[in-house]
Protein backbone atom coordinates (compact mmCIF):
# COMPACT_ATOMS: atom_id res chain seq x y z
CA UNK A 1 0.00 0.00 0.00
CA UNK A 2 1.35 3.44 -0.73
CA UNK A 3 1.78 6.47 1.84
CA UNK A 4 -1.35 8.11 0.41
CA UNK A 5 -3.40 5.19 0.29
CA UNK A 6 -2.35 4.30 3.94
CA UNK A 7 -3.25 7.54 5.26
CA UNK A 8 -6.68 7.60 3.23
CA UNK A 9 -7.63 4.32 4.94
CA UNK A 10 -6.56 5.56 8.32
CA UNK A 11 -7.95 9.06 7.92
CA UNK A 12 -11.61 6.97 7.00
CA UNK A 13 -11.66 5.69 10.25
CA UNK A 14 -11.19 8.81 12.08
CA UNK A 15 -13.64 11.47 12.93
CA UNK A 16 -14.20 13.88 10.45
CA UNK A 17 -12.65 16.60 13.13
CA UNK A 18 -9.52 14.54 13.42
CA UNK A 19 -9.05 13.52 9.84
CA UNK A 20 -9.05 17.36 9.10
CA UNK A 21 -6.38 17.96 11.94
CA UNK A 22 -4.40 15.39 10.45
CA UNK A 23 -4.50 16.46 6.80
CA UNK A 24 -3.52 20.10 7.95
CA UNK A 25 -0.40 18.31 10.15
CA UNK A 26 0.54 16.32 7.23
CA UNK A 27 -0.38 19.30 4.59
CA UNK A 28 2.05 21.45 6.44
CA UNK A 29 4.89 18.63 6.81
CA UNK A 30 4.96 18.59 3.16
CA UNK A 31 5.52 22.41 3.05
CA UNK A 32 8.13 21.92 5.64
CA UNK A 33 10.08 19.58 3.51
CA UNK A 34 9.59 20.80 0.55
CA UNK A 35 11.27 24.21 1.64
CA UNK A 36 13.72 22.27 3.39
CA UNK A 37 14.74 21.17 -0.30
CA UNK A 38 14.88 24.08 -1.93
CA UNK A 39 16.77 25.86 0.88
CA UNK A 40 19.74 22.88 0.70
CA UNK A 41 19.46 23.41 -3.28
CA UNK A 42 19.91 26.93 -3.26
CA UNK A 43 22.86 26.42 -0.75
CA UNK A 44 24.41 23.49 -3.26
CA UNK A 45 23.76 26.15 -5.99
CA UNK A 46 25.92 29.02 -4.23
CA UNK A 47 28.16 26.27 -2.94
CA UNK A 48 28.80 24.85 -6.54
CA UNK A 49 29.13 28.84 -8.07
CA UNK A 50 31.98 29.61 -5.21
CA UNK A 51 33.80 25.98 -5.82
CA UNK A 52 33.60 25.68 -10.06
CA UNK A 53 33.07 29.25 -11.21
CA UNK A 54 34.63 31.47 -8.67
CA UNK A 55 36.04 34.30 -11.06
CA UNK A 56 33.04 34.90 -13.25
CA UNK A 57 30.43 37.13 -13.18
CA UNK A 58 27.17 36.00 -11.44
CA UNK A 59 25.03 36.36 -15.05
CA UNK A 60 27.92 34.22 -16.49
CA UNK A 61 28.13 31.48 -13.38
CA UNK A 62 24.13 31.30 -13.55
CA UNK A 63 24.76 30.30 -17.27
CA UNK A 64 27.37 28.16 -17.20
CA UNK A 65 25.46 26.25 -14.03
CA UNK A 66 22.40 26.35 -15.80
CA UNK A 67 24.25 24.86 -18.74
CA UNK A 68 26.66 22.34 -17.36
CA UNK A 69 23.27 21.14 -15.08
CA UNK A 70 21.68 20.30 -18.55
CA UNK A 71 24.73 18.23 -19.43
CA UNK A 72 24.42 16.44 -16.43
CA UNK A 73 20.49 15.75 -16.92
CA UNK A 74 21.21 14.78 -20.21
CA UNK A 75 24.30 12.58 -20.00
CA UNK A 76 26.33 15.20 -21.84
CA UNK A 77 30.37 15.68 -21.16
CA UNK A 78 31.73 17.73 -18.11
CA UNK A 79 35.34 18.14 -17.57
CA UNK A 80 35.19 17.39 -13.82
CA UNK A 81 33.94 14.91 -11.51
CA UNK A 82 33.81 16.67 -8.88
CA UNK A 83 31.80 18.94 -10.75
CA UNK A 84 29.97 16.60 -12.01
CA UNK A 85 29.33 15.29 -8.71
CA UNK A 86 28.73 18.62 -7.19
CA UNK A 87 25.78 19.19 -10.25
CA UNK A 88 24.00 15.85 -9.66
CA UNK A 89 23.43 17.12 -5.71
CA UNK A 90 21.43 20.28 -7.76
CA UNK A 91 19.55 18.03 -9.47
CA UNK A 92 18.26 15.54 -7.32
CA UNK A 93 17.58 18.74 -4.87
CA UNK A 94 16.19 19.82 -8.01
CA UNK A 95 14.28 16.84 -8.44
CA UNK A 96 16.11 15.92 -11.27
CA UNK A 97 14.66 18.97 -13.79
CA UNK A 98 17.24 21.65 -15.09
CA UNK A 99 16.66 25.27 -13.68
CA UNK A 100 17.31 28.43 -15.83
CA UNK A 101 20.22 30.45 -15.71
CA UNK A 102 18.13 33.29 -14.74
CA UNK A 103 16.37 31.58 -11.53
CA UNK A 104 19.99 30.75 -10.86
CA UNK A 105 20.64 34.02 -10.63
CA UNK A 106 17.73 35.12 -8.21
CA UNK A 107 19.21 32.34 -6.42
CA UNK A 108 22.16 33.60 -6.15
CA UNK A 109 21.33 37.17 -5.31
CA UNK A 110 19.64 35.56 -2.25
CA UNK A 111 16.26 35.00 -3.47
CA UNK A 112 13.05 32.29 -5.66
CA UNK A 113 12.09 35.27 -7.62
CA UNK A 114 8.44 34.61 -7.34
CA UNK A 115 8.70 35.07 -3.50
CA UNK A 116 10.13 37.83 -3.41
CA UNK A 117 7.68 39.51 -6.62
CA UNK A 118 5.04 38.46 -3.96
CA UNK A 119 6.99 40.37 -1.20
CA UNK A 120 7.82 43.90 -3.36
CA UNK A 121 3.73 43.98 -3.89
CA UNK A 122 3.37 43.84 -0.29
CA UNK A 123 6.16 46.48 0.39
CA UNK A 124 4.69 48.76 -2.16
CA UNK A 125 1.23 48.42 -1.00
CA UNK A 126 1.88 49.07 2.63
CA UNK A 127 4.02 52.11 1.61
CA UNK A 128 2.33 55.86 2.62
CA UNK A 129 1.25 57.28 -0.82
CA UNK A 130 3.15 59.69 -2.18
CA UNK A 131 6.19 57.62 -2.09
Amino acid sequence: MTPSATLSAILSKLDPADAAFVRDLAARADATDARSRLDRRDDAIRDTVATFYPDMPPSAAAKALARDLGRVLTGGPISSGDLRAALRQVASLNRDRPIGWRQVLNILDGDRGRETLQLSRLDVANQPEGT
